[in-house]
C-alpha cells in the first residue's frame, strides 16, 4: 500500500508524512518500523506509544499542507478523531479482512497473536474507521488512486 499513499499524495500535490513516527520533546524517537517500534511497546508498552504518535498527529495538524498516513490504532486514542476530521480529509482505505489475513504484517506489536489479533483488531476497529471517514474505498480496487484523487479534489473545490 506504500505505492498508492506516494501518489495519492503526489497527485494530490502535497507531502506525505507517516504518523508511525513517535516524537518526544520535539524530537523523532521512533520510526514506524519494527525494529525501532516494538521496543517502546515492549518497554513501555501501548499506552505510552499512542501518547508519542497523539503527540506526532497533534503537531502534522497544526502544521497542515500534507497528506499523513495514519498507522491503524491511530483512532483507538479518543482525542485524535475530531483533530484528525477537523484537520482535512479523511481517507479510510478499506481492505477486505481476507485481504489483509494474507498479509505478511503479523510481525507487529499487536499482532503477536496472529489471526485472532488481526480478526479482533479490525472488528473492533472498523466501525471507528468508518464512521471517521470522508471517503472509503477498497484500495485493490480498479481505478483506486484516480478515484480517491477526484474526491479530494471534489473536497477541495
Amino acid at each position: 500500500m506504500k505505492g498508492l499513499k506516494n501518489v495519492t499524495a503526489y497527485v494530490a500535490g502535497k507531502g506525505l508524512v507517516k504518523t508511525d513516527i513517535a516524537f518526544e520533546d520535539g524530537k523523532i524517537v521512533a520510526i514506524g518500523k519494527l525494529d525501532n517500534v516494538e521496543p517502546i511497546f515492549d518497554t513501555d508498552g501501548e499506552t505510552a506509544f499512542r501518547k508519542m504518535e497523539a503527540k506526532g498527529l497533534s503537531r502534522l495538524a497544526a502544521k497542515g499542507g500534507m497528506v499523513v498516513a495514519t498507522g491503524g490504532g491511530i483512532l483507538t486514542t479518543p482525542s485524535n478523531i475530531p483533530l484528525i476530521k477537523s484537520s482535512g480529509y479523511v481517507v479510510f482505505l478499506d481492505r477486505a479482512l481476507e485481504k489483509l489475513l494474507q498479509q505478511k504484517t503479523r510481525n507487529r506489536p499487536l499482532l503477536r497473536e496472529g489471526i485472532e489479533a488481526i480478526i479482533r483488531l479490525y472488528t473492533e476497529r472498523l466501525p471507528v474507521y468508518r464512521s471517521t471517514a470522508d471517503f472509503i474505498i477498497d484500495p485493490d480496487s480498479k481505478g483506486a488512486i484516480n478515484r480517491i484523487c477526484g474526491s479530494y479534489r471534489r473536497y477541495i473545490k
